[in-house]
């Protein structure tokens, strides 16, 4: 667990993020690192903020690879590590980083935005017709409904 200082510096940059501001958040995850090289969150942030904003994808990649090993079922981990692929330009590799973390954590809207982002989608119900067939879209949102939610209409 980080101690004090280096938690509330993660707390600073997790904010600076959702503001969108990454070059604040790399600054914030940065001092925290300093402090505190052992805790997981930290070093996954700031390995992916390094590779996005700062240019280090390779200590983007060993940061957030260390992350994981350290607590494999974090879906923002995975998340991190496959943005630092995205940067790198292996998109292939993101996806599949994606995918996992959805394994692991299904419920991760971060992954799948980031997953549909990439143009991922999951092959048709039916494959043999078209994705655009009303029958293939019917069953592709009964795959997708929620328990005790209605089964949308088609279109």
């Amino acid at each position: 667990m980080a101690n004090g200082s280096a938690r509330n510096l993660f707390k600073e940059g997790k904010s600076h993020l959702k503001a969108e501001n990454i070059d604040k958040a790399l600054r914030s995850f940065e001092k925290a690192y300093r402090e505190d090289k052992s805790d997981t969150e930290i070093m996954s942030y700031y390995g992916m903020c390094k590779a996005v904003r700062g240019g280090g994808v390779g200590l983007g990649i060993e940061l957030c690879i260390r992350a994981i090993k350290g607590d494999y079922r974090r879906g923002d981990f995975y998340l991190n590590l496959g943005n630092v692929y995205v940067a790198a330009g292996n998109v292939k590799g993101a996806v599949s980083v994606f995918r996992k973390g959805l394994s692991f954590d299904p419920k991760n809207t971060g992954l799948v935005k980031a997953l549909t982002g990439l143009g991922y989608r999951n092959r048709p119900v039916i494959s043999v017709i078209e994705r655009s067939n009303p029958i293939n879209r019917f069953f592709g949102k009964l795959m997708r409904k929620k328990p005790g939610e209605e089964v949308p209409k088609s279109s």
